[in-house]
């Protein structure tokens, strides 16, 4: 143990996980979030030689979890909230990337040390309500998923093809626990393998832009997700109350773009790269479908 009991405590705070944002903000180009035992908001500013600054918008996003004492400013060591692992994902389908937050302390004894803090910890389920605001979910979504738990890994999957992300949350010394979604709001969505042939065999690194109406939405195929977390090699964006994704712009890592129109909500579809849909899965369904012809391919200029 430290020296001194600030030491001791400011040395449990280090459980800090960094993630990129995708589109969380509605913005393009990715910023980091942290989520940790010692601050719970992005760094108030910084920028560099890049001329890119950072800006904390956490407390004006809804993204606040509480302190111990005295409010954020005046504690600097200890939260109530821990952090560990961070899936950002659309759970009800409206086209905003959604953000769950598993929770756990890093300290089997933390309340001999302090009362009020509990190595179990509950999470954070943040519905994402467009323009960078968001707001707590967590007690909204049925009473199961804000059990206090000693939370670490969390990924996200469809486990039934039913074109809702389900949630699973892995448990420090004890069981992986799978949360079902049970997505009643009626909105749609489309899912999307990616099959490399230039490019690496999942289409890692590739980024998939999707056009709704007037929308636009940004997901990168990823392999690690988050703490000790690998989420499916599938991409799901919510479409709302459309019937499909007027456009979709494939920007493969070897330099490929293939274009899509007008495809189907409710389907998984798997696209090769430089070829186009090659298979077609509706929802419910065991087995993909001949896909139609509707992609176009074009070599993008390095």
């Amino acid at each position: 143990m430290s020296s001194s009991r600030r030491a001791f405590l400011k040395s449990l705070s280090r459980s800090a996980l960094v993630l990129s944002l995708e589109n969380i903000l509605a913005i393009a180009r990715p910023r980091r979030l942290f989520a940790s035992a010692q601050q719970n908001v992005l760094p108030k500013e910084q920028s560099s030689d890049l001329g890119i600054t950072f800006l904390n918008v956490a407390k004006e996003s809804g993204l606040n979890a509480k302190t111990i004492f005295g409010g954020e400013h005046k504690n600097k060591y200890l939260l109530e909230t821990t952090g560990c692992g961070v899936a950002f994902y659309d759970y009800d389908n409206d086209g905003w990337l959604d953000i769950f937050v598993a929770n756990g302390h890093i300290e089997n004894e933390i309340e001999r040390i302090q009362k009020r803090v509990k190595y179990a910890e509950s999470p954070h389920l943040f519905h994402n309500q467009g323009k960078g605001k968001f707001v707590e979910a967590t007690q909204s979504v049925g009473p199961d998923l804000g059990q206090p738990r000693v939370g670490r890994g969390a990924a996200v999957a469809d486990i039934d093809n039913d074109g809702d992300l389900d949630l699973l949350l892995t448990t420090n010394a004890g069981p992986a626990i799978l949360f079902r979604n049970e997505n009643a709001s009626g909105n749609r969505s489309l899912r999307m393998k990616l099959v490399g042939t230039k490019s690496n065999r999942n289409g890692i690194g590739t980024v998939a832009i999707v056009k709704v109406g007037g929308e636009r939405q940004m997901l990168m195929m990823r392999s690690g997700s988050g703490y000790l977390s690998s989420s499916e090699l599938v991409l799901t964006f919510g479409l709302g109350k459309a019937a499909q994704a007027d456009e979709i712009e494939l920007r493969w890592p070897s330099g490929q773009i293939d274009k899509l129109t007008k495809v189907a909500a409710g389907q998984t579809i798997t696209v090769k790269e430089g070829a186009g849909i090659v298979q077609q899965r509706p929802y419910g369904a065991p087995l993909a479908t001949p896909a139609k012809a509707v992609a176009t391919a074009s070599k993008a200029g390095r």
